[in-house]
């Protein structure tokens, strides 16, 4: 009971702890962890609570400085020097964010006062350089540097400076010398590290040779690495690796720097931006949808881009719902790409609704017929799986007719359309007129398609169809045991057609009551299908018929014979039921 007590009042006094925290405990502990932007929330609070605190003054403006807002950085910087108007750092830190704000006259006072505090010092002389160098002023500069060069030769701080001037010239290579010098006499000089790295970037921009330039680039992000590894809270650092990495197309390295940095600081715009591109482009789309709806609400300029790209996220993951709704709300802003369209499409289509999915792709293909060969193609083969032939009809001829669709694939974009008029031909409705058109117009596509492929059988028995539509049925069984004798060649490559090929010419025979050449065919096809009762029945029903007509027994002891041939293979065939109990076998 006594340990379960002080279990319960350690719990309480720790809790309390936490929840006592001061405000400027809070900004101090985020401000170590690199958390800015969580810090600027308890800052004026912090601010108001440590008013005589003038290094706790200075850190709220390095807090703000560092997130580029620079009149709050003043601010601060302000409130520490209405304490202490001769505080060394504060001096050069107020001059400096008035310099970035365009108040010279103010900014080189203070900075002249630093001077006169701290001239024994090499910051001073170094800070007014800075602003030299900003203002281009290079002579100047050159002397403030010697300067603070003569009070130590050996302080980092003092190449680092002279790298910033060289790297404000655009002289790159003299800018990493210095650096790389300033290096030397303090291996930890975070500044010295950045600025190298980023003049190797630069370098490598300005690289023709490209092996020397993915050298540069390599020792870049090196050194930004370096820097993560002195300061693992320094987003600039990570910031610049991932953007490096992504413009190198290389999203799976990228990611894990950039989502780094927006952990540091959730609102850095750009960064959010390539952290959701680079998420996209690898299909981490749950972890990518959510930084893209932020893009989407915070950067105007990229705004319909976002929202395409959460778009594609959605139809990735088949949330076909959400992707259809985005894409709702893109397209009444901007004009969709074809692979948007075609997304936009399926997810209609995958929807179930497939009269909108029609409608995405017609405008597609209205937008860019050369690039939309397979969509018509599609549409072709939807319209006609839904037995839309006239449908089907037209967008094979459009696919046809469009001068980027000629390739390979044209035989079966002319056997399609002949199949589509051959049995729009069929439909109800037509009158005699109608019909033979339709079928001329089937027959001059699937002649197409045989010339392009002579061993397209399937198109060749659809000819024979034709043929048989119009009354041609001599020919049409002409044309099918020429199709038997070819695909009886390859039993195995075209048993599909030659099972066809038998149906059709077994069911002309029949119709032309030639029944001898039904039995022969027949025999053929249940010799050549033995698993198939199709052959045998059509066998069966020719004896029956001969019995019928010339009362043989021998086709009567024939016809129960095949039929129950039938029954074998399939007991359930009720035509072959009836007919043995109507013979009386």
């Amino acid at each position: 009971m006594k340990n379960n007590t002080l279990i319960a009042l350690l719990f309480i006094l720790c809790t309390v702890a936490t929840f006592g925290q001061s405000n400027v405990d809070v900004v101090k502990k985020l401000y170590g962890q690199g958390r800015l932007s969580e810090a600027m929330k308890y800052m004026e609070a912090a601010s108001d609570e440590a008013k005589r605190d003038v290094d706790f003054q200075i850190i709220c403006g390095d807090i703000c400085f560092e997130l580029d807002d620079l009149p709050n950085a003043e601010k601060y910087y302000r409130k520490a020097k209405d304490r202490d108007s001769d505080y060394l750092p504060m001096l050069m830190k107020l001059g400096r964010v008035l310099h970035l704000q365009k108040k010279y006259k103010e900014a080189f006072e203070l900075l002249g006062e630093a001077i006169d505090e701290g001239d024994d010092k090499v910051e001073p002389f170094l800070e007014y350089a800075a602003a030299h160098i900003r203002d281009r002023n290079i002579g100047d500069a050159q002397t403030m540097i010697a300067r603070a060069k003569k009070i130590d030769g050996k302080d980092a701080r003092v190449f680092l400076t002279s790298g910033d001037m060289y790297f404000a010239q655009g002289i790159y290579e003299l800018a990493r010398k210095d650096y790389l010098e300033a290096l030397k006499y303090d291996d930890s000089n975070i500044e010295a590290r950045s600025n190298l790295a980023t003049s190797y970037y630069w370098l490598a921009n300005r690289e023709a040779d490209s092996e020397l330039r993915s050298e540069y680039f390599a020792l870049c992000l090196q050194e930004w690495q370096n820097v993560i590894e002195y300061d693992d809270n320094n987003a600039k650092a990570f910031f610049e690796q991932g953007k490096i990495l992504f413009w190198a197309n290389r999203p799976l390295d990228a990611a894990p720097k950039l989502n780094r940095l927006v952990t540091l600081r959730p609102d850095h715009k750009l960064g959010r931006w390539y952290l959701a591109q680079s998420l996209q482009s690898i299909n981490r789309c749950d972890s990518a949808a959510a930084h893209l709806n932020w893009v989407a609400e915070n950067i105007d300029s990229v705004k319909v881009k976002s929202r395409i790209l959460l778009a594609q996220c959605y139809f990735i993951n088949k949330n076909y719902s959400d992707a259809v709704g985005a894409y709702e709300k893109i397209i009444s802003d901007t004009t969709l790409s074809l692979k948007d369209m075609k997304m936009y499409g399926n997810a209609s289509l995958l929807l179930g609704d497939t009269a909108k999915a029609v409608e995405i792709w017609d405008k597609t293909i209205e937008m860019k017929p050369d690039a939309s060969c397979g969509l018509m193609m599609m549409l072709g083969q939807l319209s006609y799986m839904e037995k839309e032939y006239i449908r089907a009809a037209q967008y094979f001829t459009l696919k046809l007719a469009t001068s980027g669709c000629s390739d390979e694939k044209d035989a079966r974009a002319n056997s399609l359309l002949g199949q589509s008029y051959l049995f729009a031909a069929n439909k109800e409705g037509l009158d005699e007129k109608q019909k033979l058109n339709m079928l001329d117009s089937s027959e001059i596509y699937l002649n197409n398609a045989i010339k392009l492929d002579s061993n397209n059988f399937r198109a060749q028995i659809y000819l024979g169809d034709v043929y048989a539509g119009r009354g041609d049925k001599e020919d049409a069984a002409l044309l099918y045991e020429n199709i038997i004798e070819k695909t009886s060649l390859d039993k195995v490559k075209y048993k599909a057609n030659l099972r066809q090929a038998y149906a059709k010419i077994s069911g002309l025979y029949l119709k032309l009551k030639q029944l001898d050449k039904v039995i022969e065919y027949g025999k053929a096809w249940a010799e050549f299908q033995a698993e198939s009762e199709y052959g045998s029945l059509y066998v069966a029903i020719a004896y029956h018929n001969k019995y019928a007509g010339e009362q043989n027994e021998g086709d009567f002891d024939r016809a129960c014979k095949w039929y129950r041939k039938v029954l074998e293979i399939n007991p359930n065939n009720k035509s072959a039921k009836k007919s043995l109990n109507d013979l009386g076998c």
